[in-house]
């Protein structure tokens, strides 16, 4: 499998690629948690990311509020410059299947907008009782698959 990642490596520049903006003076238990969970997911994946410390350099931290829409949590990972998420919602791609599909350069939205369709049909699902709901994470132009029922009588 290869990842996208081609990163710059000027200093202020923007950088292509994967690129996990971290601190090494985490305020809170959780912000190193977070942190060290996102890095053994990426390494797990195999994937070569850049680690930008912000305490090491705070003009960073510009560069990650501007793509992020000034989202302060950290960590933050950012593909070719887009922000994907925090820890959280880099955890819920991969729960659902899309974070392969992140990492390799797929808009967010496109990704956020499919996990809410598969969210929305498990949950008609549950309501219709015993209606079986198919998903798909092939491409991103591959819609979710439509429905299927089973009688449990």
């Amino acid at each position: 499998m290869t990842w996208n990642n081609s990163l710059g490596g000027e200093e202020g520049s923007s950088d292509e690629g994967i690129v996990l903006f971290t601190t090494s003076c985490a305020g809170n238990a959780k912000v190193s948690s977070d942190t060290r969970r996102m890095k053994y997911l990426l390494r797990a994946k195999g994937v070569e990311y850049k680690e930008v410390d912000l305490s090491d350099n705070p003009l960073d931290r510009f560069r990650m509020l501007e793509q992020s829409d000034c989202t302060v949590t950290l960590p933050q990972l950012h593909v070719n410059n887009r922000f994907v998420g925090t820890a959280d919602d880099v955890q819920e791609y991969e729960d659902f299947g899309g974070l392969d599909d992140l990492l390799f350069g797929v808009d967010p939205q496109i990704v956020k907008d499919r996990i809410d369709r598969v969210v929305s049909l498990r949950v008609q699902g549950l309501a219709c009782g015993g209606v079986e709901r198919k998903q798909a994470f092939l491409h991103p132009s591959q819609p979710v698959e439509g429905t299927t029922k089973e009688h449990t009588d």
